[in-house]
């Protein structure tokens, strides 16, 4: 009789049970993400604020955006910026989502960031924007982020971006910048 009686296991949550849509921003499941969000099939969970679901950091204190940010699923970043996600989230060092981005040389998540209003000039505890964690860490593309984080408040991106050309932008106000030549020949026609 106690062969034929089946055990039970108890067995500790796994992150992914916990916390299911940070995991779906981790692996770039959008379809996943949008069945879990809130306002999605009838859910009521709050939609904006800290409260939201979107907001909520796990034991690492990293939201969803950040993992969508640090692996570069900028279609899912951009469902979560619509859903009410701060894009001024930071982590327990005080990291935002924007140094996630260019740390790892993710140029679109970079640019949904700044159009929703992230501050590319905010500090971490160590004092890292997001222009220095580019040129520090050197990710695929850095001197482009470093660039874009630097002049973020001179110009204003339009919609349309391309991965490899820094392209389609408008002045707002001008500055006086000098050219680096290290930086991309693309972004030096672009200033001029």
């Amino acid at each position: 009789q106690e062969q034929n009686a089946k055990a039970v296991v108890l067995r500790k949550p796994l992150w992914e049970d916990k916390f299911p849509v940070h995991a779906a921003s981790q692996e770039g499941r959008l379809d996943l993400l949008c069945a879990l969000l809130p306002g999605r099939r009838g859910r009521t969970l709050p939609l904006r604020g800290p409260d939201a679901l979107v907001n909520r950091q796990d034991e690492d204190t990293w939201t969803a955006s950040h993992y969508a940010c640090y692996y570069g699923h900028a279609h899912v970043l951009k469902e979560l910026l619509a859903q009410g996600a701060d894009p001024a989230a930071v982590n327990l060092n005080g990291c935002g989502l924007l140094q996630f981005a260019a740390g790892q040389g993710h140029l679109h998540c970079a640019l949904l960031l700044l159009d929703a209003g992230a501050d590319a000039l905010h500090e971490d505890e160590d004092r890292n924007t997001p222009a220095s964690l580019a040129r520090h860490l050197r990710p695929p593309g850095w001197q482009v982020l470093e660039i874009l984080c630097l002049l973020c408040r001179s110009f204003s991106p339009i919609v349309e971006y391309s991965p490899l050309v820094v392209k389609g932008f408008r002045v707002r106000s001008r500055q006086v910048l000098k050219i680096q030549p290290e930086w991309p020949e693309t972004v030096q026609r672009a200033w001029q």
